[in-house]
């Protein structure tokens, strides 16, 4: 699911922040000369130890940690997903304590506590379970305080993302008085036709979920034609 800011016009295209983009092209600079550098590192490096666990497994872990932090980064920076299903963030939370545990065990394993590798790789491990935790705990919070209504106004149009091709469909939807939100998703790209007829007859309906205190924060709980009567 796509969660987007709210805007004031929603078949507009969102404008491209100057500061937000140099952000993120210094992100993925950065990234991309990470991956440059660390396979040549690690050949040298691993020359000059016993044991080449000992900068395979932190390096491994920290390109884990490393793309989950951009994202997490980039999806605030951007207020979009703020809102993910609990299910999801508790999944990422659970792969990412699996694969610090499987890390740090596997260390120890082949060079026991003497080295300093083991310390980064609890450090990435606790840095991942805090991104990941927070975002488990605002989706929980999300949940029980979150009110739900039906959504007031259900269109659909045909945008291009930042005037790409091809076009998508998207769904733009109001809620709680003046805050609107889109969608874009594999189902509404599969049933244009039946959305189209459905809003032109008034059986779409959807539901959306917001904080009261900061209605941008919300979700697309359900939207569904309702002569199927099956959300």
């Amino acid at each position: 699911m796509d969660l987007y800011p709210n805007t004031p016009n929603p078949t507009d295209e969102l404008p491209t922040d100057p500061t937000s983009e140099k952000k993120i092209r210094r992100s993925l600079y950065l990234v991309a000369l990470v991956g440059l550098i660390a396979p040549c590192g690690m050949c040298w490096y691993s020359t000059r130890l016993e044991a080449f666990e000992v900068i395979l497994i932190p390096s491994v872990l920290a390109l884990i940690v490393l793309a989950y932090s951009i994202y997490t980064f980039y999806q605030r920076q951007q207020q979009q997903d703020l809102a993910p299903p609990l299910w999801r963030v508790s999944l990422v939370f659970a792969a990412l304590a699996g694969a610090s545990t499987l890390a740090l065990v596997w260390l120890v394993r082949s060079v026991g506590w003497s080295s300093t590798s083991n310390y980064l790789v609890l450090a990435l491990g606790v840095w991942s379970l805090f991104l990941a935790g927070r975002r488990v705990w605002e989706s929980w919070s999300f949940s029980r305080r979150g009110i739900e209504e039906i959504a007031e106004e259900v269109e659909l149009d045909m945008v291009s993302i930042r005037g790409s091709h091809p076009i998508y469909p998207q769904l733009n939807y109001r809620y709680a008085g003046e805050y609107r939100g889109q969608l874009r998703n594999d189902r509404v790209h599969r049933q244009i036709v039946e959305i189209r007829e459905a809003i032109e007859t008034g059986h779409l309906v959807a539901t959306v979920k917001y904080l009261p205190e900061d209605p941008r924060v919300h979700r697309l709980e359900k939207w569904w034609i309702e002569k199927d009567r099956t959300p």
